[in-house]
């Protein structure tokens, strides 16, 4: 199919994908890991990282590597975690 998980790169597609969510979930998976090396984050397909919204109370933990967006923000989520996602 050609399909990843969605890659967010501005505000207006941030918003896009939270209104996606409120409407069918309270959290949802976008393509996004910090696997490789902790704390650097990279998009699925390459695109620079160069926007996020990161919510205020969120924790980096080790060994949460996988990008959830929730209703309020992103959060650093353990990547084993059930979620909707978000594809494009």
């Amino acid at each position: 199919m050609g399909a990843s998980l969605a890659v967010v790169t501005d505000e207006a597609e941030d918003e896009f994908v939270c209104n996606l969510i409120k409407s069918k979930q309270s959290h949802a998976w976008l393509g996004a890991s910090d696997e490789d090396l902790e704390g650097s984050w990279l998009w699925v397909t390459g695109t620079e990282w160069n926007f996020t919204l990161w919510m205020e109370s969120n924790q980096i933990f080790e060994q949460n590597d996988c990008l959830l967006r929730s209703q309020y923000g992103w959060e650093d989520h353990d990547c084993t975690d059930i979620a909707a996602y978000v594809c494009e």
